[in-house]
């Protein structure tokens, strides 16, 4: 299961939880820990999520790098302006 499914499906899984459970009391404890359990699980997942995108953005950093090196050849190859160039970009 794909991590934004996973997120998905525990956070109906809580909007579940609250209206059933807390029925506008303070809740059953059992029912309340498994929030708390979700809300955990919520938080590790969101992060995994954001390592995932960035990971996905690096990845094409490299392949936009990789096109660059085919078209314009290695760093080592670049002159002082292109140097130059890519350091303030």
């Amino acid at each position: 299961m794909k991590t934004l499914e996973r997120i998905n499906e525990l956070a109906a899984e809580r909007a579940r939880l609250f209206r059933e459970g807390t029925n506008g009391q303070k809740g059953n404890p059992q029912v309340m820990m498994r929030i708390a359990i979700i809300d955990q699980e919520l938080d590790r997942l969101w992060d995994q999520r954001r390592a995932e995108r960035a990971g996905r953005a690096e990845g094409i950093d490299r392949l936009i790098e990789r096109s660059y090196e085919q078209v314009y050849g290695r760093e080592e190859e670049l002159t002082s302006e292109q140097r130059r160039l890519l350091s303030v970009a």
